[in-house]
């Protein structure tokens, strides 16, 4: 191509990432054909087109001047961001715009992203990342040191994805293939923090005036979370995850009822130290 006819075409290509004309109508691209030439080049772009490293700023991984998370379902977007990324001026938009929607290795390209964002928002937040959205309902911005933490994580996670754009199916299916790094840690951590001595000093009490906890008592109410777990995220962990013996509890009500039984008289425990008051009350 002639010098001056490329620069053209650039500035072409260019114009259009900065365009919001291209996203007025609905392209048809019926009759858009792929030749074989030209898939090889976008597939040999796909290859190198999203990020595999970066940093994390305001709750959306960016490789420098990047926002891919925020258009991962923008196929528009990611057409445009193809052609400015690699400098394409011999194919045309509609011909990438295509590829972008029908290539089976575009769209494996763009789920293996989808989950390295799902994992690594999962480290982030595991490791005191702030900026993530913390429903009240289970602490706000506490929820971390809370006995509701494993849920609250849970809920932070896909909240927080989900505004950025990610599609739920992406984030659900993360959260399972990942959650032997987050789901058992903060299910222990929950009960730690509703029964465990170690959490009690926030009170200013010593948390030796504390009976050491029931191991039979965790095991079951582990357990019993557990089990509640598989039973409210059931699609998910059949679909993505894995179905571990622990979420299968065939004597349910006797175990719930012996958890409910030993959650009782370890609140009552706690609450007797820090008000010493109500025990004697109780004794009377």
């Amino acid at each position: 191509m002639h010098i001056k006819g490329y620069l053209a075409n650039l500035k072409d290509r260019l114009t259009i990432l900065k365009s919001d004309d291209i996203n007025k109508y609905e392209i048809d691209l019926s009759n858009v054909i792929i030749d074989d030439k030209t898939m090889s080049k976008l597939d040999r772009y796909s290859n190198t087109f999203f990020p595999e490293s970066g940093r994390w700023s305001s709750s959306c991984f960016r490789k420098d001047y990047d926002s891919f998370p925020c258009h991962l379902r923008d196929d528009e977007w990611l057409a445009k961001r193809l052609i400015f990324d690699n400098k394409i001026c011999d194919i045309s938009y509609n011909i990438v715009l295509k590829y972008v929607k029908t290539s089976d290795l575009f769209k494996r390209k763009r789920h293996d992203y989808e989950q390295k964002i799902v994992k690594w928002q999962i480290e982030f937040m595991l490791h005191g990342g702030e900026g993530w959205i913390c429903d009240e309902e289970y602490g706000g911005d506490l929820t971390m040191i809370l006995d509701k933490c494993d849920l609250g994580f849970r809920k932070g996670v896909i909240d927080t994805l989900t505004k950025i754009g990610l599609s739920i199916d992406a984030i659900e299916e993360g959260l399972e293939k990942n959650a032997d790094i987050w789901r058992d840690i903060l299910i222990e951590r929950a009960f730690d923090a509703k029964f465990n001595p170690a959490f009690f000093s926030i009170y200013g009490e010593n948390p030796n005036d504390l009976s050491i906890v029931d191991p039979k008592f965790k095991e079951y109410w582990i357990r019993l979370r557990k089990y509640e777990y598989f039973q409210e995220h059931r699609n998910s962990v059949i679909k993505y995850g894995n179905i571990t013996d622990d979420m299968l509890i065939k004597d349910i009500s006797n175990i719930k009822k012996y958890v409910d039984k030993k959650s009782k008289e370890r609140l009552e425990e706690i609450e007797n130290i820090k008000n010493p008051n109500i025990k004697k009350l109780r004794k009377k």
